[in-house]
């Protein structure tokens, strides 16, 4: 939701707007989601009210692609195919951060082929689409800084474990044990 609502908010207030000379016109929504996206991602990462310390950005970027892909059609199969690419890396490999880089990547490449495609014949609205890319690229880029401690624990091969199993066992555990609780008091 981190990034989604906001992405949402860019799309809708713009929906139905389009901008530029000929034919075919930019829509606007295609660079207002991004917009807001990419504050949302900011602000998650540099929160003003948290003096600048805050997440790395990956719940964020990843709400802000799979709705951004979502009103783009089929492209969600490519945000939702990455989604699992990274949760299976992650239970395989228990890279957390390169399981991060999986998820939000190829949804951000798909974008940026999709306004290739949707974009490409007018030369009037080349600004448009360079100005959507450049905020892609922003969101990746920024969420990839936020990482920078986990890249270089990674080449130096001393990056921390993220297992999805026990992760997993521990949930499972506590709801037994609240299971257990709630037919011992009753």
């Amino acid at each position: 939701l981190k990034g989604a609502i906001p992405t949402l908010v860019g799309y809708f207030a713009f929906y139905g707007v389009f901008v530029g000379e000929g034919t075919p016109q930019f829509y606007l929504p295609d660079l207002a989601k991004f917009a807001c996206g990419f504050a949302a991602v900011l602000g998650h990462i540099y929160p003003v009210f948290l003096k600048f310390r805050g997440g790395k950005g990956i719940a964020s970027t990843i709400g802000v692609f799979l709705v951004a892909m979502s009103v783009s059609g089929v492209w969600v199969v490519v945000g939702i195919m990455s989604m699992v690419a990274a949760v299976l890396f992650i239970y395989f490999t228990e890279y957390g951060a390169m399981g991060s880089f999986i998820a939000i990547t190829p949804p951000a490449i798909a974008e940026s082929i999709r306004f290739f495609f949707a974009y490409r014949d007018n030369n009037h609205i080349v600004l448009y689409y360079i100005a959507a890319n450049m905020l892609i690229f922003l969101i990746c880029f920024f969420t990839w800084f936020a990482h920078r401690k986990n890249i270089e624990r990674m080449l130096a091969g001393e990056e921390h474990p993220t297992s999805i199993r026990e992760m997993l066992m521990k949930y499972k555990a506590k709801k037994r044990a609240q299971k257990e609780q709630g037919n011992n008091s009753a």
